[in-house]
């Protein structure tokens, strides 16, 4: 983990996606492959937790939290407009 200013940051990281793209890599990997090169660069090894949880949409395993209870029921509004057999609709449902 090194301390860098933000511009030499931008530089660095247009340079890296110029000469990946010019050696032929796809746009979508040249890009990924900077942008975890560079948060390793400047964040250290944290940043390879928070490419995981933005990737997978939830904590790493090494910081996940005990699942929750069943007994933890929320309720959602629903915007389907079903009718109950009453006739009212239906505004909210339980997860």
């Amino acid at each position: 983990m090194i301390e860098i200013s933000p511009e030499i940051v931008t530089i660095l990281m247009l340079i890296g996606l110029v000469v990946a793209i010019l050696t032929g890599f796809p746009l979508a990997l040249a890009v990924g492959s900077v942008g975890i090169f560079m948060g390793l660069l400047t964040r250290g090894l944290i940043s390879v937790d928070l490419t995981y949880a933005q990737v997978f949409h939830k904590t790493p395993p090494s910081h996940s939290e005990e699942p929750p209870k069943s007994s933890d029921r929320r309720i959602l509004p629903t915007s389907c407009g079903r009718r109950s057999r009453s006739g009212v609709p239906s505004t909210t449902r339980v997860v």
